[in-house]
């Protein structure tokens, strides 16, 4: 067989692809694949929410609502609040932060910030003199 002969067989055997109505696309599978995999994301999400102790749906879609008047989601008794500051030096400072009935000593500097102490509202913090002790250690 001469090779005009093959090239001619090759170009015989394609002739259908280039005069034909396209393929047929199976609209409804395509759907339900996709369908599925944003299923399985949610499932995913869900998962690694209570996994991670997160609550299964955020705060605000429970209660209906989800944001207070200045924007913030949650109620504003639960946000965080700066209750003091001291600054040590020009890099360095003790912050006490309150959330919720939870309060928080912190050392801050360029380093990041370093957790003093944690307390609740009826329990007694350590003195800011030792928690200064404790930062310029």
């Amino acid at each position: 067989m001469s090779i005009l002969m093959h090239l001619s067989a090759a170009a015989a055997d394609a002739a259908p692809l280039a005069t034909g109505t396209g393929p047929d696309i199976p609209w409804g599978r395509v759907l339900l694949a996709f369908l599925f995999c944003v299923a399985l994301a949610i499932a995913a999400i869900g998962f690694l929410r209570v996994r991670n102790g997160m609550p299964l749906l955020p705060e605000g879609l429970m209660r209906g609502g989800g944001s207070t008047s200045d924007g913030f989601p949650g109620k504003a008794s639960e946000r965080m609040q700066i209750v003091q500051r001291l600054s040590i030096t020009p890099t360095s400072q003790i912050i006490m932060l309150k959330r919720g009935k939870q309060n928080y000593i912190l050392h801050v500097g360029n380093q990041g910030a370093t957790e003093i102490d944690r307390f609740s509202e009826g329990q007694e913090p350590v003195s800011f003199d030792a928690a200064i002790g404790e930062a310029q250690k």
